[in-house]
């Protein structure tokens, strides 16, 4: 029963990960360079790929190795996303100081 509870508590969390990855990203990424931009942040993760797969059978691709590096890359993660909010917030400020003096 547990792994079954387990299954949909996974289930639930990759349904609402989806829309809301879709939502955030028209948010932040312009319409004209949508596709674009999605399409750079493929390469790295294709190189990745590939490198992992040309490293098989090698010490880094030892259990111990592999951890580390999701743990740096899942960092470098965070800090990309401490990045764009920040971004995007200094965005809504200069927004909100340009439509205010515009009242004035």
């Amino acid at each position: 029963m547990t792994t079954f509870v387990a299954f949909l508590l996974f289930e639930v969390c990759v349904g609402m990960y989806w829309p809301l990855m879709w939502e955030m990203k028209a948010k932040v990424i312009p319409e004209d360079v949508r596709a674009t931009v999605l399409n750079l942040f493929r390469v790295p993760l294709n190189l990745y790929v590939v490198t992992i797969m040309l490293l098989r059978g090698t010490y880094l691709t030892q259990t111990h190795v592999i951890y580390v590096a999701c743990g740096a890359l899942a960092l470098a993660a965070v800090q990309a996303f401490v990045d764009v909010a920040e971004g995007s917030k200094t965005k809504m400020e200069k927004e909100e100081e340009s439509k205010g003096s515009k009242s004035k």
